[in-house]
């Protein structure tokens, strides 16, 4: 018989008086519960079928945490029963605590009724919720509960409005096992009531409303105790609190105007860190000292690529010019410059019944196809793509088999202070899909190329070379490209001549074709000049057939030069996941190139391989694990092939071989001596330090979870605190390293609970001072529960606390109606306080 597992945990706690809290307890029981109507009709619980359970627990037992089972019988010393109709299938485990004023509340989830073939429902397709709840001691401590079909709607009319937190369950787990003997019409069920510590203030206004009401009818000097249900693992790295700044990394446009567009308030921005939190609350964005008109999109973890979180906002025709900044719990963010200008803002939207390329444009008159625009954008000019299917090659010149070309024969250039933008609007990525295309966007055909074009928050599958250009000031961000890139142009793929090119915060997922290893990620292919190269926060993973990334030559004089590949995440690449180096021609190619706090690693072959004596590369504060699965060529995390003297510099990075691999491979020919620094670093999965550095780092570096991608580190990590400064300030989650900087991409951070302490400290104390009649007397102790601090007034019957989890104030008082509130953001009220600048 197919069994669903449920979890269910209900958590009972006895508060005894004012100054101290019960010891919660952890007991298991069982109920039979047993139709009164005999066996169920076609396996069907029939409506009016009343169901009992009883179940009594001495006060003995549920101190001790004994094991207690009843058989269900009404004889039971001190037992009870309770009956419920059953009005549609659905089950609840009600809670009866005799002589209590409040009496039910509920375990409550919901799920197709039985099949007439007697075996419940499977596992996958059962949804539970559940709320936990703290009740109050009674006098003799018996507990009453009764399990029955009954009617969701019904309950939370009954028993109050209770929401609920979603949770899954999986087999053999041996917890709440439902089996149904459909001969004798039998339920049976086993609980376990799960022991947890002494929960503070919470925010999870779910199980507040349910507690508080509870709670506000007892007596005015018991306080109250809520549920608190944060997952918090012992093997996580960092816990960032409101005492770290969010961090911003880049935005899609360096400038725009504050005016036009939806609604006249400008375009939309999109700005990309980490730290936001997932809602806005009472954070805030400015540019240039003044506040946002619009906030569009606000997330955590939202973005395309590598899980950071993204903001959209509109500026408005307040904003000026100047620096962006987010201000999140009170704390400002680094700024990112920001230019308000003037330029149009037009809308294709293929969907819109009234789209038509006769019309101007606009978002409320928005044209239909992608090939309007080009004919019509000057300089400073913004295109937002409405969602939609891009499959048509394009019609104005057909033989490049391109599904759009932007050239000197259709389309301007951009400048530096006006680029050109397409952009997918806000939640509606559009995609470019069609397999008989040789190229998505195509921007380098006739001369002169086009300059300073933006292309953002587009999707591109099945197409053979997605994005090719040549050009200058080019910024490609927060695109999807999957499921493509069969072609040795690269999915994005750089010509020469080009300079300034920025490829930020996109994800490069499944391109390529297995066994073809010309089909690459990122391709810098020479033809000239290639300098002014930025590759950051992008996430390339399972590249097929070729590297993730290559830089490599074709012509006599191609030079590839000032190339910053920094704080990408590389999985997954068949052959490298990075290759520099290397040309058809007879001379190098390479000239600097910096590799700073990337994640490298699961590779087919070395992580990382150098090819170019010429070229003078910085590897620091980089992460390489599991490099090499193919075998090939050592299997090695590191593969220098060709290495010019002292042109290598190597530190503070963590490479870490799986079994079977290797750390460092130096070709003959390439000794030491390309090393003008090769420390500290650490080195794990080998047999010994290389003879290159010794005395180095030869330990495990304990990652949080390599299984599973996680590579920060933990608490003991001998990587922590080893690396030498004077490197990159900021690690691969744009937080600053300490003095004495962790080796690898990551740094170890934890909260600063004596920093969140001060804030929420300072804020208590003010309000007290301002709300004197509220929160009295004065000066009582603030008391900590991670992620909370709160103080308690019970005199008032009055918590006030603040929550580092979500970043507001919170207070539970008899003008909220017995229920925890949100009072507003963290930030605002620092802020308004003294305690912190906005």
């Amino acid at each position: 018989m197919r069994q669903p597992l449920i979890r269910a945990a209900l958590w009972l706690a006895a508060l005894c008086t004012p100054a101290a809290f019960a010891v919660p307890v952890n007991i298991a029981y069982t109920t039979m519960v047993t139709s009164n109507s005999g066996e169920a009709t076609d396996g069907v619980v029939p409506p009016g079928t009343a169901l009992s359970v009883t179940v009594r627990v001495d006060s003995e037992s549920l101190l001790s945490g004994d094991f207690l089972a009843a058989s269900g019988s009404a004889e039971t010393a001190g037992a009870a029963t309770l009956s419920l109709p059953i009005d549609r299938a659905g089950s609840g485990v009600l809670i009866a605590v005799p002589g209590a004023s409040a009496r039910v509340y509920s375990f409550i989830g919901t799920g197709p009724e039985f099949p007439a073939d007697g075996d419940p429902p499977s596992a996958d397709i059962w949804q539970w919720t559940s709320a936990n709840l703290y009740l109050p001691p009674t006098d003799d401590l018996n507990v009453l509960l009764a399990l029955t079909l009954q009617d969701i709607n019904e309950l939370i009319a009954a028993f109050g409005s209770m929401q609920a937190m979603t949770f899954t369950h999986s087999p053999h787990q041996n917890m709440f096992e439902f089996e149904r003997a459909r001969a004798q019409s039998l339920y049976s069920f086993s609980i376990e009531l799960a022991e947890v510590p002494e929960p503070p203030l919470p925010a999870l206004l779910a199980l507040a409303l349910a507690a508080a009401a509870f709670a506000t009818r007892r007596a005015a000097s018991a306080p109250l105790m809520l549920s608190l249900a944060l997952a918090a693992g012992a093997a996580q790295a960092a816990y960032e609190g409101p005492t770290v700044a969010p961090r911003l990394f880049f935005t899609d446009l360096p400038s725009g105007p504050g005016r036009g567009g939806q609604d006249d308030l400008g375009a939309f921005v999109t700005i990309y860190g980490e730290g936001f939190g997932s809602t806005r609350g009472g954070s805030r964005v400015t540019i240039g000292g003044a506040e946002v008109a619009r906030y569009v999109l606000w997330g955590e973890d939202n973005a395309v690529a590598r899980g950071l979180d993204m903001i959209v906002v509109q500026p408005g025709p307040a904003a000026q010019s100047g620096d962006i900044v987010v201000t999140v719990n009170g704390l400002r963010s680094n700024p990112l410059p920001f230019t308000l200008r003037d330029g149009s803002i037009y809308f294709v939207n293929p969907a819109a019944a009234n789209a038509n390329d006769a019309n101007p444009g606009s978002f409320a008159q928005p044209w239909r196809s992608i090939y309007r625009p080009r004919a019509l954008m000057q300089p400073g000019d913004i295109v937002y793509l409405q969602g939609g299917t891009q499959t048509t090659l394009d019609p104005g010149n057909p033989s490049w088999d391109a599904i759009l070309i932007l050239d000197a024969d259709s389309a301007a250039s951009g400048t530096a202070e006006r680029p050109i933008a397409y952009i997918g609007y806000p939640g509606q990525r559009p995609l470019f899909n069609n397999p008989a295309a040789r190229r998505g966007i195509l921007l380098m055909t006739a001369e002169p190329a086009r300059d300073h074009y933006v292309l953002a928050n587009l999707a591109f599958t099945q197409v053979q070379s997605a994005l090719p250009i040549t050009g200058t000031g080019h910024r490609i961000v927060g695109n999807h490209f999957h499921d493509g890139g069969f072609s040795d142009s690269g999915t994005i793929g750089v010509n020469g001549p080009s300079s300034a090119i920025r490829i930020l915060g996109n994800l490069l997922d499944r391109n390529g074709q297995a066994g073809e290893k010309l089909h690459h990620g990122i391709y810098l292919g020479g033809f000239g000049h290639n300098r002014d190269i930025e590759l950051g926060w992008n996430q390339i993973r399972d590249q097929r057939g070729g590297r993730a990334v290559q830089l490599f030559g074709h012509l006599d004089g191609d030079r590839i030069d000032d190339i910053r590949i920094h704080d990408n995440r590389i999985t997954g690449a068949e052959l490298n996941n990075v290759l520099l180096g290397g040309s058809d021609a007879s001379t190098e190619v390479l000239g600097t190139v910096q590799l700073v706090n990337n994640v490298i690693a699961g590779a087919g072959e070395a992580g990382l391989r150098i090819d170019d004596p010429d070229g003078r590369v910085t590897i620091e504060h980089n992460t390489f694990a599991g490099n090499g699965i193919r075998g090939i060529d050592g299997a090695v995390q590191l593969h220098l092939r060709r290495a010019g003297a002292g042109r290598i510099t190597l530190r503070n990075n963590i490479l870490a071989a799986a079994a079977g691999q290797g750390g460092v491979l130096l070709e003959a020919g390439t000794g030491a001596g390309a090393f003008a620094a090769a420390r500290p670093n650490l080195h794990a999965g080998v047999a010994g330090c290389p003879a290159w550095e010794p005395g180095c780092a030869l330990a495990d570096p304990q990652f949080v979870d390599a299984t599973a991608g996680d590579y920060r580190l933990r608490a003991a990590s001998p990587a922590r605190d080893a690396g030498a400064a004077g490197g990159s300030v900021r690690d691969h989650a744009g937080l600053v390293r300490g003095a004495a900087p962790d080796l690898g991409a990551h740094e170890h951070t934890v909260f600063d609970a004596a920093a969140f302490a001060l804030l929420a400290d300072c804020l208590f104390g003010w309000a007290e001072r301002q709300y004197p009649g509220l929160l009295a007397p004065a000066g009582a102790p603030s008391l900590t529960h991670d992620p909370y601090r709160y103080r308690h007034y019970p005199a008032q019957r009055v918590y006030v606390g603040a929550s580092a989890a979500d970043g507001q104030v919170l207070l539970l008082a008899p003008s909220t109606g017995g229920a925890i509130s949100s009072v507003g953001a963290l930030s605002g009220w620092l802020a308004t306080a003294g305690c912190v600048g906005r």
